[in-house]
């Protein structure tokens, strides 16, 4: 299984356990608002440094990098067990081009490629 088929099973399993059903778009004003709720049915979205992805619970980053950005809050149906910002699920897949670059040879890395534009490697949102 290729690294890109590993993170879309991870995000699907993520989908179909926690079952998310509202998304709340980032402001301070409705993070207050969000931690009055069970944050064992909330999951963060945001940024770091090498992609974008979800964590259990409801937390604001405040990035002094600019990486760790909040993008908003899953809220789900189902509610995950444990303790918060232990579980991570990538929303985003970036890697070797599965085209010219499979197995990261740049050797083999075509400068006409369409799928990564000859840069040998690619970027897919998952959600």
């Amino acid at each position: 299984m290729s690294g890109l088929e590993e993170a879309q099973a991870e995000y699907k399993s993520w989908e179909e356990n926690y079952e998310p059903k509202d998304f709340i778009e980032y402001t301070h004003e409705a993070y207050e608002k969000l931690k009055e709720h069970d944050p064992k049915y909330v999951w963060t979205n945001h940024g770091t440094c090498e992609n974008e992805q979800l964590t259990n619970g409801c937390q604001e980053y405040n990035s002094v990098c600019g990486c760790w950005d909040n993008h908003g809050w899953w809220v789900c149906k189902n509610p995950w067990e444990g303790e918060p910002m232990t579980m991570y699920v990538s929303t985003e897949y970036r890697g070797e081009c599965p085209v010219c670059n499979s197995g990261a040879n740049d050797e083999n890395i075509k400068p006409d490629c369409e799928e990564c534009e000859g840069s040998g490697y690619i970027q897919v949102y998952l959600d």
